[in-house]
């Protein structure tokens, strides 16, 4: 409590106040008041610095202009970033719903019921008090990483519509929120494949205009009903004159 007390003194420039009250760091509201679950969930008012994601999208299109040649690499880790970052939400949504008796967690072995009958985490758990979970890890930071990863592999899985069903959802709240991550992974579906349709298809303008070019010559020697050795001239003249096939307007 003190350090949380000091990190809120250094924000607001009272230590008494931050002391009593906690005002003006409501971030570490969670060190006042360990046992309130209502106070903790008030720092999911943290969420609102995502806003600053959408930097990001600028920085993408700097980051094209300046490295042309690079575009394909810059757009495919972007793929990758939008794919992971939503799977860990969804990874840890579903985490967080499981919590219940007939949830997902007890009938993959990740929590514990306590003596209170509360459900307690494995990774919660002291490793030799563990029964059939035991062999699922092996110390806290296992435990962790096998909680984390479990989640992740389904929200992966249920993005991707493959859904091999050893994970599924049981609860009301479990099959809402996995109607929601499919319906969240048909939309990245028809995003990436947009995308990487881009990526594929990625032709730079002066080739195009090149392209359109020999197009219109090619529509205005049929036009004009012209013999195929001047047809084929012509077509010399260009490919002479343009040797890259690329025509540049400046």
């Amino acid at each position: 409590m003190y350090v949380c007390a000091h990190l809120c003194a250094q924000r607001t420039g009272d230590s008494v106040n931050a002391l009593t009250t906690g005002l003006g760091c409501w971030q570490y509201a969670d060190c006042f008041s360990e046992e309130n679950e209502g106070i903790r969930l008030f720092r999911a008012v943290r969420l609102v610095k995502l806003a600053r994601l959408y930097r990001l999208a600028r920085l993408l299109k700097q980051l094209r202009v300046a490295y042309p040649s690079s575009a394909t690499l810059i757009t495919s880790s972007q793929l990758f970033a939008v794919i992971v970052m939503l799977a860990h939400w969804m990874g840890c949504a579903f985490y967080w719903t499981g919590f219940d008796e007939n949830g997902w967690l007890p009938g993959a072995g990740l929590v514990e019921v306590g003596e209170d009958g509360r459900l307690i985490p494995i990774s919660a758990v002291d490793a030799t008090d563990l029964g059939v979970s035991g062999g699922m890890c092996e110390g806290k930071n296992d435990c962790h990483l096998y909680e984390y990863m479990t989640s992740f592999y389904w929200a992966i899985t249920t993005m991707t519509t493959i859904g091999y069903g050893d994970i599924s959802a049981s609860t009301l709240s479990e099959k809402f929120l996995a109607s929601l991550v499919m319906m969240i992974g048909c939309c990245v579906f028809a995003w990436s494949t947009g995308l990487i349709t881009s990526i594929i298809t990625d032709i730079p303008y002066s080739s195009t205009r090149f392209n359109e070019t020999m197009d219109e010559l090619n529509e205005f020697m049929s036009s004009r009903g012209l013999s195929p050795i001047l047809k084929a001239k012509l077509k010399s003249f260009y490919m002479l004159k343009f040797p890259t096939m690329r025509i540049y307007g400046i």
